[in-house]
């Protein structure tokens, strides 16, 4: 498949489609591709959005990323979408790379090149050219990730690491993989790895408390989001899914609460709906047992 629907783009990238749709209704993204069906995100727009959306999560702030893609607008006018640029982090700082070029986007600085460093797509894993950069193979791994291919993206995270172990979003990737595949211990203990290089990297946590819960571990479940939600206040899935953890842990009123803090930001979808619905619930046994609502 060469174009993706919203829906699509949304369960490939790990966020919800609401979120998808205020990012339109912003400016930070659109989709490139007009037929007779409709609008759709391009591959090339998902590999983009894929790099943007772990930067995001890893604590690099949206409000920070569209001030770059302004400046980047600016000074290259003739960029038209997001596809075109690739987003990096190195040392906590936000990198983008464009027409071969590595540079702060904020400054406008240029980094170093990669134009000789950019080889066309390897045959296999096995080609006996020039060793590629970790960049490289992560791209390459975002590729397959998305593809579905995880065998493949598999290798190209584990040889970008083999080069740089320190590449969080790599130990995250893989740590999706495994999770994805039922191989929750190894999946945890990459997320740890991941947490050991950046501690302040939310979207990790975030992945624990998912796994801890599905293993009815309520209480790490619990403390893991909490954690995404300290460094992220804002984390408005965290809150819900620490809403349904309380809910099964039988802590009615700080479900209820942090199901508040996510109505805040969703009152339309089916979760919000659901979750609207079981504060009412709550809230109408806590008044006939005569607790504070």
């Amino acid at each position: 498949m060469e174009y993706f629907s919203v829906q699509q783009a949304a369960r490939l990238l790990g966020i919800s489609p609401r979120r998808l749709r205020r990012w339109e209704k912003i400016g930070f993204i659109s989709r490139t591709i007009e037929n007779s069906d409709g609008c759709f995100y391009s591959f090339q727009d998902l590999v983009g959005l894929k790099a943007a959306v772990e930067l995001i999560a890893g604590g690099i702030s949206l409000q920070q990323v569209t001030r770059s893609l302004e400046f980047i607008r600016k000074k290259f006018p003739e960029i038209e979408k997001l596809s075109q640029l690739k987003f990096f982090a190195r040392n906590n700082m936000l990198l983008m790379r464009y027409n071969g070029n590595s540079f702060d986007p904020i400054s406008g600085q240029l980094l170093m090149s990669f134009e000789e460093d950019t080889p066309a797509t390897p045959k296999s894993f096995t080609s006996k050219k020039k060793e590629r950069n970790q960049l490289f193979w992560f791209e390459y791994g975002l590729r397959y990730d998305i593809e579905g291919r995880w065998q493949l993206a598999v290798r190209a995270y584990r040889k970008a690491l083999r080069m740089d172990p320190t590449l969080v979003d790599c130990w995250n990737n893989l740590a999706t993989i495994y999770y994805r595949v039922g191989r929750k211990k190894k999946a945890v203990r990459f997320y740890r790895n991941a947490l050991k290089i950046n501690p302040g990297y939310k979207l990790a946590y975030y992945n624990l408390g998912n796994i801890f819960e599905e293993m009815k571990r309520y209480q790490p479940a619990i403390k893991m989001y909490l954690k995404s939600i300290e460094i992220d206040p804002n984390y408005f899935d965290a809150h819900y899914n620490l809403a349904l953890v309380y809910d099964k842990t039988h802590c009615y009123p700080e479900a209820c609460h942090h199901w508040g803090i996510y109505l805040k930001y969703d009152s339309s979808s089916r979760w919000a709906r659901y979750a609207r619905d079981r504060v009412q619930e709550i809230s109408r046994v806590m008044v006939h047992n005569g607790e504070k609502a």
